[in-house]
């Protein structure tokens, strides 16, 4: 660990909030199991970012799976999942949609004992500027997915949080509403579409969140440090939190200095 690593230690986040504050599994260039070692004493909570592809995969085996059940009872942590997004939920592929399925449910069997706080899931395969048209057939086909995902009882509707994407937030209401799932909010994803009353969606479905993600916004790009969006922004969710929410806070970002700075940002916004 070099000197610029050892400073960022000193800022302390692990239980100081009304509501659980994490990083990624991704904020050192190495494993899962070597981010948890090194991030587990610092945070509340770690999103697992898992992915698979016909050349990589980190789903986790079960050996990776006892050391992070290991590290989460020495330490008091507790996961997210983020689901892979390289396949798509709302595919019109039938072969991709089965091959998802398979993946989540593969997921979901592996990680089970880690009792995770929640399972991020994207409703992708569609564009913002799709038809009415192709939207409903979309939803259609989200809503295939998420039927057959659930019809043999893996995991509880309230433990999957769907994320917001690019799209309006009408085209995946419905199937949260459907199926019982809880709302991840991407803070971030909200503040790049400038379009979206990000304040009103934000106080609209806190109440069915059990995810936040939050990282910087700045000359179209996100997911990095939060030292670059307007700290007004930042305090009003930072206020809205404190108020009103308990659960998960994930910092989502790939790097050691953003994320570092991001709580140091959070930290000081507190104090």
């Amino acid at each position: 660990m070099n000197d610029r690593e050892c400073h960022f230690d000193k800022i302390k986040v692990k239980g100081r909030f009304p509501f659980r504050i994490g990083c990624t599994s991704y904020v050192y260039p190495a494993d899962i199991v070597e981010n948890v070692e090194k991030m587990a004493p610092h945070v509340d909570d770690i999103e697992l970012v898992l992915f698979e592809s016909h050349d990589a995969s980190n789903i986790p085996n079960e050996e990776v799976v006892e050391n992070l059940n290991t590290l989460a009872k020495e330490h008091s942590l507790t996961y997210t999942i983020h689901l892979p997004i390289d396949l798509d939920a709302g595919s019109p592929i039938k072969s991709e949609q089965i091959t998802f399925l398979s993946q989540v449910e593969k997921i979901i069997n592996t990680t089970s004992s880690l009792k995770p706080y929640s399972y991020i899931l994207h409703f992708q395969g569609i564009d913002s500027n799709a038809s009415i048209g192709d939207v409903t057939a979309w939803q259609r086909r989200c809503s295939y997915f998420c039927s057959n995902l659930l019809k043999n009882n893996l995991i509880d509707t309230i433990d999957i949080s769907v994320e917001n994407l690019s799209y309006p937030t009408d085209w995946y209401l419905p199937l949260i509403n459907d199926f019982g799932f809880s709302h991840c909010i991407d803070i971030g994803h909200l503040w790049i579409q400038q379009s979206l009353d990000w304040k009103e969606h934000l106080e609209t479905y806190l109440d069915k969140t059990r995810v936040i993600h939050l990282h910087g916004v700045s000359e179209g790009k996100d997911h990095i440090s939060l030292n670059k969006s307007p700290i007004e922004d930042i305090a009003h969710v930072l206020h809205v939190l404190n108020l009103h929410y308990t659960h998960i806070v994930t910092m989502e970002l790939f790097s050691v200095t953003h994320t570092w700075q991001s709580f140091k940002v959070v930290e000081e916004l507190f104090d």
